[in-house]
């Protein structure tokens, strides 16, 4: 039985972000959601070397045996090593994580998959918690129903669903960021029940984990870097 979609109980109007843009939702922290008088934290990307906030990177250290991890709760010991997800590829390619630490990096065989795999897991278990917690309704009239009402946090749509209704949801949608990463199966696990297609999220941190984690997928995707060796299990 769908959740009712008066469920969905936004307390106030968030900023709507172009999700399709690649790293926009990870640019910035709205400046709603700081304390007053006060910046997103900045790191350096260890690539560009462009300082900005800690959303827009992803955080890796290397183990006791000099192997590289990505540390995605910023919680790991030791010195922190912060990339653009679009620009991961290129260094690794450079074997720029073992300049900066000073000695060889290692990456374990399958490294950027396994990469993948966590962002997509914590991804879907935002959802689920989203679920849980009455801020998420799936099917395909329920969303259109709840798009209609106003303020929405995220629409996530399963990329092997049908094209033309995932149309109709992105019209629907208007400025709402549609999130279409994520397979069918995946919703469905998150959801508790089977061919979830279109699930909307309500205004808050879970609709904005899903995005973020969502827009780091995206730009994990393989893109033409020039010198970035095909095989990635090597010292970097």
């Amino acid at each position: 039985m769908e959740p009712a979609p008066s469920k969905l109980l936004p307390t106030r109007n968030e900023p709507r972000v172009n999700a399709r843009t690649q790293e926009s939702i990870l640019i910035d922290i709205p400046s709603h959601k700081r304390p007053v008088g006060t910046k997103a934290a900045e790191r350096s990307c260890l690539v560009s070397g462009e300082a900005l906030p800690k959303l827009a990177l992803l955080r890796f250290v290397v183990s006791p045996d000099g192997v590289l991890v990505a540390d995605l709760e910023w919680s790991l010991p030791g010195r922190g090593m912060w990339v653009r997800p679009t620009l991961l590829r290129e260094a690794i390619g450079r074997r720029l994580f073992s300049r900066a630490h000073g000695g060889v990096v290692g990456v374990p065989e399958g490294f950027l998959d396994s990469l993948e795999r966590l962002l997509r897991a914590r991804a879907m278990n935002y959802l689920g918690l989203a679920r849980r917690a009455g801020q998420a309704v799936a099917g395909f009239d329920q969303v259109r129903d709840v798009l209609s009402k106003g303020i929405v946090g995220s629409v996530v749509s399963a990329r092997d669903g049908a094209l033309g209704g995932r149309n109709k949801i992105r019209r629907a949608a208007n400025r709402v960021p549609v999130v279409e990463v994520f397979d069918g199966t995946e919703l469905s696990a998150a959801m508790g029940k089977e061919n979830v297609v279109h699930v909307v999220v309500a205004p808050g941190k879970f609709a904005q984990e899903i995005i973020r984690h969502a827009d780091i997928l995206d730009c994990l995707r393989p893109k033409d870097v020039p010198k970035v060796d095909a095989d990635l299990s090597v010292a970097v």
